[in-house]
């Protein structure tokens, strides 16, 4: 009877903690999107299927370990001690009853992390090599690098041919070394000069092979092998600080899967960044010191204040770290030089290089003050939006964000220093978009934190009795293998943030308008075949990147006092630039010609050329026209409109093969229309779209003015079943 009860207890015990975890793991699966710039997050609707799913994983999960267990313990507690690793589980059972926030999600995260940890560390084996060798080892990781970087190169490249990717950014850099090639050394069209001024990004010129082709996939995929190998580097420092041969492919695997790293390689919108470079010079830099190969070092170092010019507080925060580990002489040099250089970058070279002749960046920080000095002094001065900026909701979410996959290795937080100037500079920027894992803003302290997880696992391995060894056995159980247990906090942390964060195809942060919008190369193909290759042209941010190394680029949003070249690129539609602004104003000047327009899905992608003396240009035809009462009425049928200013009419097309839409304004609109056509053909289950504005975009609504009709075409390849008319408001 003791042992029925006994067993009962157990089992008892074991449903307890896989119904705790599943209440956690659900609610990571329910996820529908997830918007790290705005911390939002929303769920899908409650379906039975994952929690049956989510609970029978969890139970499987704990009997193999209390089965594995069973083996290795004389007392019979195997089941008690899985129940007590499982305990943090009970952290997830309050949002049973409530909906998560974006902060609380990381709370989840952390107790099944946390769990998964302490579960790992009494069931893994403790003798830390797992049967490899460090030829095994650097192969693995090598392999997973490479397939991680083709894959980063090939989503971005996805990216970059449906017009997603801006120039901004990425454009910078290529643009600059394209232009070197051509004997402008650093010359850059948007800051009109010299772009060494705005960032001194001299080590760049590394690139300068891949640039050759004038191929911008090539750049995008240097810039993916350059996050990437970011991993066999991060094994190859576990391998210096004398981590067994297992732990190295723990580290080697874990900097693969964090939502970090994933991000940097998928950087769907800004594409490449110089900030990259850093990746293997920082942690190259680092291991090449750990291993005595003093010169190596020295020659990265020198390559890391090349990158960027702020890169010099990372290496004077090392310089502090140095200092408080005893290698006073080297971290007091290392300070010394960091700082001059940040002095004579900063105050010097590149205000003498910049336009304006003063350090670029400060445009960050005008809550703060205009010039380094005032921004520096804003703690005291302006101490309520210093603190209240740093300190914020937002802000406190991001660190919380950042600091999660790293959390559970801690064991050397002095480390930490040197990513305090940056994060402090990420931080307190009032552009709201950079305080997130998604972009190349959390490049340093990610580094930082990497070189801070693995040096904290060789402390701890070095000293399994020493203090920060006791603590953290404290807080993963007195029984379990310590390494064992922070890896697999730390993998189980990865792998849960990765897919709630990362932009991956398919999981909750990515950009889900990349599935719905089309390949823009054929319509791309139709502007060049009317516009001449090397001209001068002003171009939307997207567009842009189309057109870097085949003409001269002049970045324009819709800043209406900004000069316009002979050709103007734009594409409308898009709320990120306001280029409807702009679009209007070309409309409407006299100067400028409409030479090709075009659609791409919901986007309208417009060119417009200055009107050259001499040439002769067609007469366009009236997109819009006034017609009497007595002939609107009898145009068709009168269909329903979900715009009251706007009357709709239909009638047959030619042969019965399309159908006329015309829509009249009744009364004036202060936004421009799309009309949005879904049509079902018979024997067909998915719907054929298209798309097109009041005016065809040449006469936008709210320019055309009450009493103007709009008269379209909606061709029909098949016998149509069903046709749907949506009408949107435009900017």
């Amino acid at each position: 009877m003791k042992r029925f009860v006994q067993k009962t207890g157990e089992v008892a015990a074991l449903l307890a903690a896989a119904t705790a975890g599943t209440i956690g793991l659900e609610r990571l699966l329910a996820l529908e999107f997830v918007d790290l710039r705005y911390q939002q997050i929303f769920f899908y609707s409650a379906e039975m299927k994952r929690y049956a799913a989510s609970f029978f994983f969890l139970l499987l999960i704990l009997v193999i370990g209390t089965l594995r267990l069973k083996r290795q313990m004389t007392d019979g507690c195997a089941a008690k001690e899985i129940v007590k690793c499982s305990f943090p589980l009970l952290l997830c059972v309050p949002f049973a009853f409530v909906v998560p926030t974006f902060l609380t999600i990381n709370l989840i995260i952390f107790s099944i992390a946390w769990a998964a940890g302490r579960w790992f560390g009494i069931v893994a084996e403790a003798d830390g090599t797992g049967g490899l060798n460090r030829k095994k080892v650097f192969s693995i990781v090598s392999a997973a690098a490479v397939a991680l970087a083709i894959g980063g190169g090939c989503v971005q490249w996805w990216s970059f041919s449906k017009m997603a990717m801006q120039w901004l950014d990425w454009g910078h850099f290529y643009e600059s070394l394209v232009n070197t090639l051509d004997g402008r050394f650093f010359y850059l069209n948007l800051g009109d000069g010299c772009y060494l001024g705005s960032r001194f990004c001299i080590s760049l010129l590394s690139l300068l092979p891949v640039v050759i082709f004038r191929e911008p996939v090539l750049f995008l995929f240097a810039g993916a092998f350059l996050v990437a190998s970011g991993a066999v580097l991060v094994a190859v420092l576990a391998k210096v600080v004398k981590l067994p041969e297992l732990d190295q492919l723990r580290c080697g695997i874990w900097f693969c899967a964090l939502p970090l790293t994933l991000n940097m390689l998928l950087v769907l919108l800004d594409g490449f960044h110089e900030t990259f470079l850093a990746i293997p010079a920082v942690l190259g830099a680092w291991c090449c010191y750990r291993a005595g190969k003093w010169k190596w070092a020295l020659l990265l170092v020198v390559f890391c204040i090349g990158i960027r010019e702020t890169l010099g507080f990372m290496l004077a925060g090392f310089g502090l770290v140095l200092i408080f580990e005893k290698r006073l002489k080297t971290g007091a040099v290392l300070l010394l030089c960091a700082l001059l250089y940040l002095v004579l970058m900063l105050g010097v070279v590149m205000p003498a290089i910049a336009r304006g002749g003063h350090y670029d960046h400060v445009v960050f920080f005008p809550h703060l003050g205009n010039s380094i000095g005032e921004i520096a002094a804003s703690p005291f001065c302006k101490a309520e939006v210093f603190w209240g900026t740093l300190f914020s909701k937002h802000t406190l979410a991001y660190w919380v964000t950042l600091f999660l996959p790293f959390v559970f290795g801690l064991a050397k937080p002095v480390y930490l220093l040197a990513m305090i100037p940056d994060l402090l500079m990420v931080s307190l920027d009032n552009r709201f978009d950079s305080q997130n894992i998604l972009r190349h803003y959390q490049t340093v302290p990610f580094l930082v934190m990497t070189i801070t997880f693995v040096e904290s696992m060789a402390y701890l391995r070095a000293n399994p009795n020493g203090r920060a060894a006791k603590i953290w056995r404290a807080f993963f159980g007195s029984k379990v293998d310590l390494s064992n247990a922070v890896m697999g906090s730390a993998l189980c942390a990865v792998v849960l943030m990765s897919w709630c964060y990362t932009q991956i195809p398919g999981f909750p942060a990515s950009d889900k308008r990349l599935f719905q919008w089309s390949y823009a190369g054929e319509t791309m193909d139709r502007f060049f075949a009317v516009m001449d290759k090397g001209n001068a042209v002003s171009a939307s941010p997207r567009i842009a990147s189309w057109l870097v190394g085949r003409n001269d680029v002049h970045i324009v949003t819709g800043d209406m006092n900004k000069k316009v070249q002979d050709y103007c690129f734009i594409e409308s539609f898009g709320t990120e630039y306001n280029e409807y602004l702009l679009r209007r104003k070309l409309l409407a000047d006299k100067n400028y010609v409409l030479i090709h327009s075009e659609y791409l899905d919901e986007r309208l992608i417009q060119l417009f050329e200055r009107r050259q003396p001499g040439k002769r240009y067609p007469s366009p035809t009236p997109a819009v026209f006034m017609i009497s009462e007595a002939e609107w009425l009898r145009f068709g049928t009168p269909m329903s409109s979900a715009i009251g200013e706007l009357e709709l009419r239909s009638r047959p097309g030619a042969k019965g093969k399309s159908v006329l839409l015309a829509a009249r304004l009744r009364a004036p609109v202060k936004f421009d229309i799309g009309f949005r056509v879904s049509i079902k053909y018979r024997g067909e289950n998915n719907m054929v779209e298209m798309f097109t504005s009041f005016g065809n975009g040449t006469v936008p609504a709210d320019v055309a003015g009450a009493g103007k009709v709009f008269v379209f075409e909606i061709p029909f390849d098949g016998i149509p079943e069903k046709c749907k008319i949506s009408l949107v408001k435009l900017p």
